[in-house]
């Protein structure tokens, strides 16, 4: 009996340590799956690559050694990709091994499939490399080693040595209060001597938007010549180039009145001189390029008649003789093309272009201004934001933006005026594509939006997702319309249906969306400009825009449209981000002053009573005047609103989200400082959730050395 017993408690004991032992491997790789995170965090936010991929071997190896095989699989991807970004050859390696090892694990064995294809056939042509965690890159010199970008403190550019790492203030003397004062560009002459620049004048004037100013300088930032004066706004000009004597830059000059054709003008250092090559429509969604024998100009351009641009800039790419007689389209074909620049050898013009469905890098052969052949894809690159440039070695430089969307939920005191937890990711599903939460009316479900990835597809709705709070299940929509982020979306009362927006260049259309179905009807009323975005009503049935200094409301239901205010001040006050009081009475609204100094800090909440017409002014905030940067309480008592990080501030300035009480008062901060832009809030019914979106946005610029043949480059 002892010896049954006996036998039973051993049994018992192995059954225990069992037990202990499963309960520390499924903790172990909770663990490695978190250490995991982090480490992605590290690589794409922190911009940490070598401690990531150091993170990332040790991940791969415990999780390996434990047999968490999905986490470890998923670690050697990351690291192929650090590899990668380093332009270390360890990255097809590591993409191998993961293909043979880890066949089990299907979708991310399919990721390092679409490496490797990226990555070419093996032979030593193309060497990606990541040269610098930084954006606003404008140009890049003929060796390569030089690159001219725009930075803060305002009023400045910089010029930095990509292999020394040392960064040059350049002393523009932009005048940083304009309300266009991200608008500096920059260009390095093809001799090194010179850098053209772009920006405000300073000072502005008190009673107009001011003028743009071309001037060039040397790179150690002595020698300012200023070239030319834009007529005032909308007035333009931005350099585009040089031609390659450098003894003239390539720019693009807008006049007066608005909408009117820009120019391609050649304008000549240092005695500024202007000569019209041609009216143009550029776009904007490529910079012009000299070819290198000085005869031929490159330079995007739209259909003549608009009408591409009703979508995005679908652009064409021509060839225009230098005086301005003969003028070729070189591309054809879907998707919106858009240049790059010359092949050193002025054998090819090089262009970007979606035509097959993501990002690439394309070339044609030209031969006296006009097209010799069919374009030729060079490099599918997905995350592609612009291209730099082209250095004599035949190196492309080029900007990838990744965008890091996630929806936040927080507890919320109103009254206390503070958080009761700290904000939490709504979800880890779709990682870095979420956005706008959104409670039902009840409060029984929640909703948000899982975004498209691509750069230029920046705010695309993919999917809706919908979450039963009682149950945890949650629901992935397709709309089954172009939907977009702006204007937000939004829950209609009764809590069927969305109401989403499809946005384009042309404005915004509205639509509801069946939540069991997914179906969409458009409403109606139509937007025409895409930046006044519209609002609406909690119960979706009065639609709210503004065109400046006036608001309109429309009836959803007949489409009728009526004024509702206009601000009756001699310098009216720009009107933003419109937002209805819970129960119909008021509007919140941002007040944006006089244009030179509407990026400065004298922007200002105001409440509009709809009955009487009265405006006040609640608070004095930073510009942050988009994509539903506020929102009351359900109560109508609080208002709750966020500022960020904007142009013409100090740089690090962090964002903040605030509450103050609607009657006035001093406003209070909600939680700690956060990174880059917050937007979208909302709260939940009862008052005791903040949901919000926090966007994290990373600029890096690459080289694709070998990128061009042999025959195409210059020694």
């Amino acid at each position: 009996m002892g010896g049954q017993n006996g036998g039973m408690e051993a049994t018992k004991m192995r059954r225990t340590i069992w037990i202990i032992i499963a309960a520390a491997v499924l903790a172990a790789g909770a663990d490695l799956a978190v250490d995991l995170e982090s480490a992605i965090r590290r690589e794409t936010v922190q911009g940490d690559l070598k401690g990531a991929a150091e993170a990332y071997r040790k991940i791969a190896a415990q999780a390996a050694s434990s047999k968490n095989r999905a986490v470890a699989a998923r670690a050697l991807l990351r690291l192929a990709l650090v590899y990668r970004k380093q332009g270390d050859a360890q990255a097809r390696q590591t993409l191998e091994r993961l293909v043979k090892d880890y066949s089990d694990q299907q979708q991310v064995v399919a990721e390092a499939r679409g490496e490797l294809a990226r990555m070419g056939n093996g032979k030593p042509v193309l060497a990606a490399k990541l040269l610098w965690n930084r954006g606003g890159v404008s140009s890049v010199s003929r060796d390569g080693r030089l690159v001219t970008f725009e930075d803060f403190p305002p009023g400045t550019a910089n010029i930095r040595d990509l292999e020394t790492g040392d960064t040059r203030v350049l002393p523009y003397g932009f005048d940083a209060s304009a309300y266009y004062f991200d608008r500096v560009g920059s260009r390095l002459s093809p001799d090194g001597r010179w850098v053209a620049f772009s920006g405000p004048e300073s000072p502005l004037p008190a009673d107009a938007w001011g003028r743009m100013v071309l001037g060039v300088m040397h790179p150690d930032g002595t020698g300012k010549v200023t070239l030319y004066r834009s007529e005032a706004w909308p007035g333009d000009v931005s350099p585009y180039g040089w031609t390659p004597d450098s003894k003239q830059v390539l720019c693009r000059v807008a006049r007066p009145p608005r909408g009117s054709v820009p120019d391609l003008v050649l304008i000549s250092v240092p005695s500024g001189e202007v000569r019209t090559v041609r009216r143009t429509s550029v776009d904007g969604s490529g910079d012009p390029a000299v070819s290198p024998d000085g005869r031929w100009i490159a330079y995007s351009a739209v259909s003549p008649d608009g009408r591409w641009i009703a979508y995005s800039v679908k652009g064409r790419v021509h060839v225009v003789s230098i005086d301005g007689a003969t003028d070729t389209e070189i591309t054809t074909g879907p998707g919106a093309d858009s240049i790059a620049g010359w092949s050193p050898d002025g054998k090819h013009v090089i262009f970007t272009s979606d035509r097959s469905g993501e990002r690439g890098v394309y070339r044609v052969a030209v031969q006296q201004g006009k097209a010799s052949g069919a374009a030729e894809l060079l490099r599918l690159l997905p995350g592609l934001d612009c291209v730099v440039g082209l250095d004599a070695r035949g190196t492309l430089y080029y900007a990838e933006r990744p965008y890091l969307r996630d929806a936040y939920i927080a507890g919320l005191d109103a009254a206390g005026g503070r958080f009761t937890s700290q904000p939490v990711k709504l979800t880890q599903r779709f990682e870095g594509t979420n956005a706008a939460p959104m409670w039902s009316p009840d409060g029984s479900r929640l909703a948000w939006v899982k975004l498209r990835k691509e750069p230029f597809e920046v705010g695309r709705i993919e999917a809706v997702v919908i979450r039963d709070l009682a149950t945890g299940q949650e629901r992935d929509l397709t709309p089954q319309v172009r939907a977009h982020l702006r204007p937000s979306p939004s829950w209609l009362t009764g809590g069927n249906s969305l109401l989403l927006g499809a946005h384009d260049q042309s404005g915004s259309t509205l639509y509801k969306m069946d939540i069991a179905t997914g179906s969409a009807s458009k409403l109606r009323g139509e937007f025409k400009s895409p930046l006044l975005l519209p609002s609406w009503s909690p119960d979706g049935s009065k639609v709210y825009r503004s065109d400046g200094s006036s608001i309109y409301v429309l009836e959803s239901a007949t489409g009728e449209e009526k004024l509702l205010f206009k601000d009756p001040a001699p310098a009216a006050y720009r009107v933003r981000e419109i937002t209805p009081s819970p129960d119909g009475t008021s509007i919140a609204y941002v007040a944006l002053p006089p244009p030179a100094a509407s990026y400065g800090p004298n922007n200002y909440i105001k409440i509009l009573d709809i009955a009487s017409g009265q405006t006040r002014e609640l608070v004095q905030v930073r510009p942050a005047w988009w994509r539903r940067m506020m929102t009351w309480t359900p109560d109508g008592k609080y208002l709750i609103y966020a500022t960020v990080y904007w142009a013409g501030l100090p740089a690090g300035e962090p964002a903040r989200i605030w509450i103050v009480p609607a009657s006035g008062g001093t406003p209070k901060q909600l939680g700690s400082d956060l990174r880059d832009r917050v937007f979208e809030l909302s709260v939940s019914p009862d008052g005791k959730q903040l949901g919000f979106t926090l966007e994290t946005s990373r600029n890096e610029l690459w080289a694709l050395e070998n990128f061009l043949p042999a025959a195409t480059a210059t020694k």
